[in-house]
């Protein structure tokens, strides 16, 4: 809820400052998720901190110059004791996600103290033609929350999708999950789970450090994105299992046991996907899948894509081993370095299942 008092300062064209808080923004940029993120930044001086610390309330308000009501997103920030923070100042952060179009963004941040702190400012989005977004224009949302799906067009046949969401790093020598290959996958995701015409979901998170299948549902109609980040929150990358450290197959093993059962499932499975899509980051294997291995997959009639997520254009640019396993499966692989490859894999997918 945003109080009157609060509206009143959001409504006011001037700027207030009961203490000293510098805003920095940045531009929308398209993300994974294929949605437009606009982030800000509050930086507080240490001064202005509260001697055992507290939480800032905010309150965001976004209003779509081409008319329509106005979105409100609250949140409680929590900054650290004035005695524990580093640095010249402490940051505060946050955003939103906008699809194309004009907005007035009115800002306010209060301190535990009761004193505010407010900002005004414009943003335009201007769409990107080359890709089919997954938020409608004049739109806003919070950044990671769940968005609803656009009808599916009159006619269009739905899909059973299942899901292999590989979450992990893609330098296997780190003792926590790479932030930037994390969030990555997890927003492919979520674009998959935004896309109209895949009607219902199989979903199977799995981490190849710990070989380890985190979070496994069948035949939903959406993805529970909640439990899915509770099963990752359980991984723990630096505890290494010593049996399988002495063995150099074991990540062989666990992969090509997790293709085998969800790449050509048995008979007994009640709803057989109509394709398969593995999303992940490169990750290399002491010794590749074997040949022979993959022979048992030629019984599956699902295809199989796989999205593979590379940062940066140059880097790694020689196949990994799932890439590997689904050359030999004769599946289709996407490398995805922008939010623009994503939009187009995900075209060429339907494409293929239409035919």
């Amino acid at each position: 809820m945003v109080t009157n008092g609060e509206l009143e300062l959001l409504d006011s064209k001037a700027s207030r400052k009961d203490f000293d808080c510098k805003i920095r923004r940045w531009s929308p940029s398209l993300g994974f998720d294929l949605r437009y993120h606009s982030f800000w930044v509050a930086e507080l001086k240490p001064k202005e901190l509260p001697e055992r610390g507290g939480r800032y309330r905010l309150v965001v308000r976004a209003r779509p110059e081409a008319g329509g009501d106005a979105t409100h997103l609250t949140d409680s920030l929590r900054a650290p004791p004035r005695a524990q923070a580093k640095g010249k100042t402490v940051a505060l952060s946050g955003g939103f996600v906008l699809g194309p179009g004009k907005y007035r963004v009115d800002w306010l941040l209060r301190d535990p103290a009761g004193g505010y702190c407010t900002s005004h400012w414009d943003v335009t989005v201007k769409a990107d033609d080359n890709v089919r977004l997954a938020i409608e224009p004049n739109t806003v949302a919070p950044p990671w929350g769940t968005a609803s799906r656009p009808a599916v067009a009159p006619g269009a046949r739905q899909f059973h999708v299942k899901i292999l969401a590989n979450f992990s790093n893609t330098r296997q020598g780190r003792a926590t999950l790479d932030r930037r290959d994390s969030s990555a996958v997890a927003a492919i995701v979520r674009a998959i789970a935004r896309e109209p015409r895949f009607g219902t979901f199989s979903t199977v998170a799995f981490n190849m450090q710990e070989e380890r299948v985190l979070y496994e549902a069948a035949n939903a109609p959406r993805i529970d994105f909640r439990a899915l980040g509770q099963a990752m929150a359980t991984m723990r990358l630096g505890v290494v299992d010593f049996k399988k450290l002495a063995d150099r197959n074991s990540a062989t093993r666990f992969l090509t046991g997790l293709l085998t059962r969800h790449l050509s499932p048995p008979p007994s499975e009640a709803t057989k996907p109509d394709c398969v899509i593995i999303v992940g980051p490169k990750f290399f294997l002491d010794r590749s899948v074997p040949k022979e291995a993959m022979a048992a997959l030629e019984g599956s009639r699902a295809p199989v894509f796989y999205l593979n997520y590379v940062p940066r254009v140059r880097s790694m640019p020689w196949r990994d081993a799932v890439g590997a396993a689904v050359k030999t499966y004769g599946g289709y692989e996407f490398r995805i370095t922008t939010p623009q490859e994503l939009g187009k894999a995900l075209e060429d997918i339907l494409s293929k299942l239409d035919k």
